[in-house]
């Protein structure tokens, strides 16, 4: 997807090596050590110096922080294993990915573009006299988008009967607009999901797993609340709202393999991106996409946790916390004591009512 880009931003120099230049790095390394020593007054602590800095002070700290616990379960433990450790390939890579997260416009053009049965759906939930013989006809000229929905509708969610469903009309009345949204929307984000890579397999499933469970709460929390205007955005948004985390571990995983598809890249520094630029990445391509105001609103205001949020966007980002608390939970990362010491951050009484009585199965 990033082919282009990639080789924009770095030097052909490092592209192709069928082992890493560490002398080169090495080098550089010098001499960035060098001219820091040289402008000392003037020098900045390097990104993941600072995150290196956070997570001993973590550790030096008696409250449990459940989001690095969850970078650790997606990427590994890596705090004992690089503490005090060079990587300078990981280093180089990821200032190069991080100057361009900071302007994320080439990036963005080289997303795809929103599909026109994504866009016709959500112009339809926001017309009461929407044309349904329209919408569906867009959908069918996508084959592999109608077959989904054929599929999404004979689930059991939505299957009422034995009779299998094998038409586009017939999944509509039993999944009605909201549900075609879901599908399509799906379907379109999962294009996203970070590929099954070697050494990188499990933590990607990992994040798609965290998306759609986001997702899927996100959906049960506006269902059962009387405080959401807008509760048929809300798995909209709970899949939208994880699209920067997969996007950077694909941009990520995409760079070493054109660097050098021999070497790996440290998790330190895919905790550093991803917690530094996930949320104002998803922003800045719902942005583009066009998505309506709202969406777009919901997810900035995750970005600021000391900002007012809407009702809607205070949902979703507790749906968030209680996924991460599940997939911990799951993995055995927290015990139940934790897990349920953790659900008494949630605001809402509802809410951590509801992340206490969904306490998931551990795995082995």
């Amino acid at each position: 997807m990033f082919r282009s880009l990639l080789r924009a931003i770095f030097p052909s120099a490092f592209v192709k090596k069928t082992t890493p230049n560490y002398e080169y790095f090495h080098l550089l390394r010098s001499e960035e050590e060098s001219n820091n020593t040289a402008n000392i007054s003037v020098s900045q602590e390097p990104l993941f110096s600072q995150i290196d800095n956070l997570a001993g002070q973590i550790k030096d700290h008696q409250e449990i922080d459940y989001d690095k616990l969850f970078f650790d379960l997606l990427f590994g433990d890596d705090d004992t294993q690089y503490i005090n450790k060079i990587d300078p390939l990981s280093d180089y890579v990821a200032d190069q990915i991080n100057d361009l997260l900071l302007r994320p416009q080439n990036l963005i053009s080289e997303l795809p573009v929103m599909p026109a049965s994504v866009d016709a759906v959500l112009t339809a939930i926001n017309n009461k006299n929407f044309n349904v013989n329209e919408i569906l006809n867009i959908i069918a000229k996508e084959p592999s988008m109608a077959a989904s929905m054929i599929k999404f509708a004979n689930t059991a969610k939505y299957r009422r009967s034995d009779v299998p469903i094998v038409s586009l009309k017939s999944a509509f009345m039993v999944m009605g607009s909201q549900g075609l949204l879901e599908g399509v929307v799906y379907v379109f984000i999962n294009n996203f999901s970070p590929k099954n890579t070697p050494y990188f397999k499990y933590f990607g499933t990992k994040i798609w797993q965290h998306a759609l469970q986001t997702a899927l709460i996100s959906k049960d929390l506006a269902d059962k609340s009387s405080n959401i205007d807008n509760a048929s955005a809300a798995y909209l948004i709970g899949l939208l709202r994880n699209l920067g985390e997969m996007i950077i571990f694909d941009l990520m995983v995409e760079a070493f393999h054109h660097v050098d598809p021999s070497a790996t890249p440290s998790s330190q520094t895919f905790k550093a991106l991803i917690s530094y630029h996930s949320i104002s990445l998803t922003a800045a391509i719902v942005s583009k996409w066009n998505l309506p105001p709202m969406i777009i609103e919901t997810i900035k205001q995750q970005e600021n946790k000391q900002l007012i949020k809407s009702p809607l966007a205070t949902l979703i980002e507790e749906a968030s916390f209680i996924s991460k608390l599940q997939s911990l939970y799951s993995y055995k990362k927290v015990n139940q004591e934790q897990y349920e010491l953790a659900c008494q951050q949630l605001k809402n009484e509802q809410v951590k009512a509801y992340a206490l009585n969904v306490l998931p199965v551990t795995t082995e």
